[in-house]
């Protein structure tokens, strides 16, 4: 092999790899190690174990990169997530995605890794304007891509797939592979896809100082300069209330994050769908919601988180709706199916037209906001240094809290450091400071009715409201959460089952 490995000076990597894989890998492994990365062989059936043991490596040898061998879709499936979220330091994999080609494809991953000068090399593409955005509704479909395995063999079929269907889709997109594949994003912009951020190499902005965040921000943005502007990032649970402030202060347009139509006895969640206006002092961002995620998930699960967050949209007045996946995971040949059937769904069965998440959320009106609601995402704790609890109860609280503040004018937006001045509410368990009780749970707001709003406060001082019921809370949650719809009753078995099997199963990646 040929020309310098792309490890930066600044970066010496672990490379963990399966001693199942030892024997396919025993040549490369003196390579990595003469050009500066640590190389260490862990039973992959028990990565859990050696958690503390790799916290003190990362210490003292000041590794901040951790590359595995395989992921969680080849061999016995288990799951690498857990260790990546122990260790808290970035990461990206050379595994293979096909059972059948699984050592001939990380063969191929890792040899990309250390020539250094690798592309995709996939063929010309002339592009196609994207449909446009009219109809009974849209839906963007959002790519994590940080795994060298996803860009080799997933994309490529994918991105004809998206191709076939005229779908332009979001692809967030970590430096490292535009690093490794110098055409990654020639291929996909050229193929009208967006671009937007997700780390360098995917690493985790919590914890760093808000100058910190903006010139890590800063050095992203600067990875992907091109004609056209990076719009938007990808951060979920790597994230912390400075890292909204950062996004802001870096003029993103949007965030994401997870409001998750997942199976809550007796009913799918009917989250919130509508982006929503997230202040911060050093300005205003849009939080967009993704609704269906395919990790881990077969088709009818799917199936009917989609249908339960279009539901939502039509009873809002968005008709959008935001579906996350992986080319890692989507791009195998053993799940390329399922990204078929979604887009033959959304686009054929429901006649809803794909767009780019930017396309969506650009030409939402820019507004000085006059309320604001105190909001702590899913993945930042609260003051106490612990998650919101009933995380699916409190999201349905905020966004009918923030589309009753919008119907009545009050042009809301949602914060976690809430200003020095005018009206600011919060909803149970999450109030700033001492508040005003209003006694009405927003679980039982209509979107036709008209709910208990005060009057805004024009004075320099915070006028701050606190939604908490005194009573009735539980039947109102009751009532949220019975089933409505059809996939609400026809998924209560599977859903079951499903849950049944991943507890016995121990985390393991099943679908």
């Amino acid at each position: 092999m040929s020309g310098a490995v792309f490890i930066p000076a600044t970066r010496r990597p672990l490379v963990l790899v399966d001693t199942r894989m030892m024997p396919a890998l025993a040549d490369r492994l003196p390579q990595l190690e003469q050009r500066g990365a640590f190389v260490r062989p862990l039973d992959y059936r028990r990565l859990m174990d050696e958690a503390d043991a790799l916290r003190q490596f990362i210490r003292e040898h000041a590794v901040d990169f951790v590359l595995f061998s395989r992921n969680d879709q080849v061999y016995d499936r288990v799951s690498i997530g857990p260790l990546i979220r122990a260790l808290g330091v970035g990461y990206s994999s050379f595994s293979g995605l096909d059972a059948d080609r699984v050592i001939e494809q990380t063969l191929a991953c890792l040899d990309d890794y250390l020539a250094g000068n690798s592309r995709l090399n996939l063929p010309d593409h002339t592009p196609q304007p994207p449909p446009a955005l009219s109809g009974s509704g849209t839906f963007s479909l959002i790519f994590d891509l940080e795994q060298l395995g996803g860009a080799r063999f997933g994309l490529p079929r994918l991105l004809d797939l998206l191709a076939r269907y005229a779908a332009p889709a979001t692809f967030f997109t970590t430096s490292f592979i535009q690093q490794v594949y110098h055409d990654t994003l020639d291929s996909l912009r050229q193929r009208g896809h967006e671009i937007g951020l997700h780390g360098r190499y995917h690493e985790y902005l919590t914890g760093h100082s808000l100058e910190q965040q903006t010139a890590m921000i800063a050095d992203m943005k600067r990875d992907f300069q091109a004609a056209e502007p990076v719009c938007g990032a990808n951060f979920i649970y790597r994230m912390d209330a400075r890292t909204l402030d950062a996004m802001a202060a870096s003029d993103l347009l949007y965030f994401v994050v997870f409001m998750m139509h997942a199976y809550r006895p007796f009913a799918y969640a009917p989250l919130p769908v509508r982006p929503m206006r997230f202040w911060t002092p050093q300005g205003s961002i849009w939080m967009a919601p993704v609704s269906v995620e395919t990790n881990n998930r077969p088709w009818f699960t799917i199936r009917n988180a989609l249908e339960s967050a279009l539901a939502v949209g039509q009873a809002t007045g968005w008709p959008h709706v935001n579906v996350l996946m992986h080319p890692f995971r989507d791009g195998s040949r053993r799940h390329i199916g399922d990204v078929e059937r979604i887009l033959h769904y959304l686009r054929h069965t429901r006649g809803y037209r794909p767009a780019r998440l930017a396309d969506v959320i650009q030409p939402l009106p820019r507004f000085e906001p006059r309320s604001w609601i105190y909001y702590l995402p899913d993945g930042i704790p609260a003051s106490t240094g612990r998650p919101v609890r009933w995380r699916s109860g409190y999201e349905q609280r905020v966004g009918r809290l923030y589309d009753a503040l919008d119907r009545s004018g009050h042009q809301p937006a949602l914060c976690v450091t809430p200003p020095t001045t005018g009206t600011i509410f919060a909803v149970e368990p999450c109030v700033p400071h001492a508040a005003q009780v209003i006694p009405h749970d927003p679980l039982a707001f209509n979107h036709r009715a008209a709910v208990p709003l005060p009057a805004l406060n024009g004075s320099h001082e915070p006028a701050v409201y606190a939604y908490a019921p005194e009573q009735g809370e539980f039947t109102n949650w009751i009532k949220a959460a019975r089933p409505r719809r059809r996939q609400d009753y026809t998924g209560f078995l599977p859903e079951l089952g499903l849950r049944a099997t991943y507890r016995l199963s121990r985390g393991r990646h099943i679908f």
